[in-house]
């Protein structure tokens, strides 16, 4: 974080703990259910936000080297990410593009070339079909055609964003806005993955609530991130669709006896990051949190995907582990 933008934070914070308040809209809000149950409107939601936005998939530091790849599934659209010789990310339809056999499996792997495993029909690192099985049998045929069908991906900040919607333009600075140079501070690129989890939840919508308030945290975490971490004071920014939402940790009145000049930066101060639509970010000097959520079959089915990451500085050992998530 930049530290006019911590300075910033952590006063704000001070002085709603003072206070007794936390940033509020202007008045309440009634949000209704079928906002959340309505399958045509969760239906609009998959179409017109999820299949026309660049979402965010992976991290550089996933698919680092050539040949490296990550397959996955956003909703019910099969996406394989591969890392080219050329050191390009690119993004590709994981469908064999003879009778859509999927290629890879989900997961990360590594493979310079990729075969169908129904009928064998090869394809290189950027997508171009190399070798058809039994070519001189199958007849006459345009290879330079018959690639992948390749998805309009960017790679930005240490991270893969890619449109579902083939033959769209990403203009990712514009879509990100003030948001990109906080991402681009964290260094993800340098980051490596230490764990993923996967849990089914619920409608998308109602898990990346809790992200957005830490009105719960007392109440659902006593234990954990109720004892860092105070509740229900919050101070929220907004970058476009993109929203930071910062908390006070209980060691934040520590600023109290020092001069400004000497808080530490992200000193007691807890910091979510949301990409809009479905991701949330915990980052912290030694790693952190992202969780992203897809919807996979209607409202009510999601995956809730965790990723921890930790920083080469603790991957060496010289930090202090990923400690201070709060997603």
């Amino acid at each position: 974080m930049r530290r006019a933008e911590y300075l910033d934070l952590a006063q704000r914070l001070i002085a709603h703990i003072d206070n007794g308040t936390t940033d509020s809209a202007d008045e309440v809000k009634y949000v209704p259910i079928r906002n959340y149950t309505d399958p045509e409107r969760w239906q609009l939601e998959m179409d017109r936000i999820f299949k026309r936005l660049p979402l965010m998939l992976g991290f550089s530091c996933e698919i680092r080297q050539s040949g490296d790849y990550k397959s996955i599934e956003v909703v019910g659209v099969p996406v394989a990410m591969v890392r080219g010789k050329d050191g390009i990310a690119r993004a590709f339809i994981n469908l064999c593009s003879h009778r859509g056999a999927v290629l890879l499996e989900q997961g990360v792997g590594q493979c310079n070339r990729f075969t169908c495993p129904y009928h064998g029909w090869t394809y290189d690192d950027c997508g171009e079909l190399i070798g058809i099985a039994g070519k001189r049998k199958f007849g006459e045929l345009d290879q330079s055609s018959r690639g992948l069908v390749q998805l309009p991906s960017v790679e930005k900040a240490g991270l893969i964003f890619v449109s579902l919607k083939p033959g769209a333009v990403i203009d990712i600075e514009t879509y990100l806005g003030g948001m990109l140079p906080e991402l681009e501070s964290f260094g993800f690129e340098n980051c490596h993955v230490y764990k993923r989890n996967e849990m089914a939840t619920s409608n998308w919508k109602v898990a990346h609530d809790g992200y957005l308030e830490g009105y719960h945290f007392a109440t659902l975490h006593p234990k954990s991130i109720g004892t860092q971490v105070m509740n229900n004071i919050m101070t929220y920014d907004a970058y476009g669709p993109h929203q930071r939402v910062a908390f006070p940790e209980h060691k934040i009145a520590a600023l109290r006896s020092k001069p400004v000049e000497e808080w530490r930066t992200e000193e007691g101060v807890a910091v979510v990051r949301t990409i809009f639509p479905n991701v949330s970010m915990a980052p912290s000097r030694n790693g952190g949190l992202v969780s992203q959520l897809f919807s996979r079959a209607n409202a009510r089915a999601v995956a809730h995907d965790s990723i921890s990451l930790l920083s080469q500085a603790a991957f060496d050992g010289s930090g202090a582990g990923a400690s201070g998530c709060y997603g």
